[in-house]
């Protein structure tokens, strides 16, 4: 086994490998469909940190679903529509995102803030949002401080605390994905774009 060469298994060999838990099978997926799958990305989003964490979602899924995986024709195919799905959902994402800030703008842009309660809606979101980052877990909520606060890079994060962006990825993806339940739609918004 350990001899194998898996560059010569073709994909729905390597497909049913990864399907009897074989990693150096998914490896040589991964090896061999990440760099195409990440000039597709950018062809539609032009940010490396983000299309780094969409391949990821795709792969991570690929393996932990590998036993419901009914893949008999084309894994390019599969690949490919996953990334397309992620890509759609990241767009949509950010589309509400700016909606939800350009509705804000607009609203300041009428009103006086000063006569208007915006500032204390403001206050108020902030407040709520301070209040489920300060209950992260230690590390986790200095990473996404850095982040989000301080607008440090993930490299910069990484070089400042002495860790690897992997895990400034992985942290800061966790940390969204437990405020995304605690916080209300508009404060979680606000942070995805801050």
């Amino acid at each position: 086994m350990a001899d194998r060469n898996y560059k010569v298994y073709n994909d729905i060999e390597l497909v049913a490998l990864v399907k009897d838990n074989d990693e150096r099978a998914f490896k040589e997926i991964y090896q061999r469909y990440y760099p195409v799958l990440h000039v597709h990305a950018f062809k539609k989003i032009d940010d490396d940190e983000t299309i780094k964490d969409l391949l990821q979602d795709v792969f991570v899924s690929f393996w932990k679903n590998r036993d419901q995986s009914t893949i008999n024709y084309s894994l390019s195919a599969y690949l490919y529509a996953a990334v397309r799905y992620k890509i759609t959902n990241h767009i949509l994402q950010q589309k509400t995102a700016d909606k939800y800030l350009n509705s804000l703008q607009g609203y300041i842009d009428r009103h006086d803030p000063i006569q208007s309660d915006f500032l204390v809606r403001h206050n108020e979101l902030n407040r709520i949002i301070e209040a489920e980052i300060n209950a992260l877990p230690p590390a986790m909520r200095k990473i996404f401080i850095l982040s989000r606060v301080e607008h440090l890079s993930h490299k910069e994060i990484a070089s400042t605390l002495s860790i690897s962006d992997q895990t400034v990825r992985t942290q800061i993806k966790n940390a969204l994905r437990i405020l995304r339940k605690k916080l209300p739609l508009s404060a979680y918004l606000f942070l995805l774009v801050s």
